[in-house]
């Protein structure tokens, strides 16, 4: 894995946030985020979820490491998206790699529960 998941819930302070893109996929994401040649992007928070009342952006990119980050500060609780980092025991140049039909479900919204009734 090039990127792994550190904050549910949470998305990147627009301070921290380097360059926010819509991505269709968290792969896509993902990908813009290792394949930038601007800055070193080393975190990005992706929101899931998509709509007509929401921003087209639902990727944020950014170059900070999340040991440097300050948790009360350059977090935001936001439920739609997550944060995710680069691995820092990944290979060097590591490109995200996506198999069609690998993924069982996408979650498109959280912070919800089932009826039991």
């Amino acid at each position: 894995e090039c990127f792994v998941r550190t904050r549910s819930g949470f998305r990147l302070h627009r301070q921290v946030v380097v360059l926010s893109i819509s991505a269709p996929s968290l792969w896509h994401c993902e990908t813009e985020c290792a394949n930038e040649r601007h800055f070193l992007c080393n975190i990005f928070s992706y929101r899931y979820s998509q709509g007509p009342n929401l921003p087209g952006e639902n990727c944020e990119l950014g170059e900070r490491t999340y040991r440097s980050l300050d948790l009360y500060t350059d977090v935001v609780p936001d439920r739609d998206f997550d944060i995710y980092v680069r691995n820092e025991f990944g290979r060097p140049g590591c490109l995200p790699q996506h198999i069609a039909g690998s993924d069982c479900f996408e979650r498109v919204r959280s912070g919800l529960g089932l009826d039991n009734g």
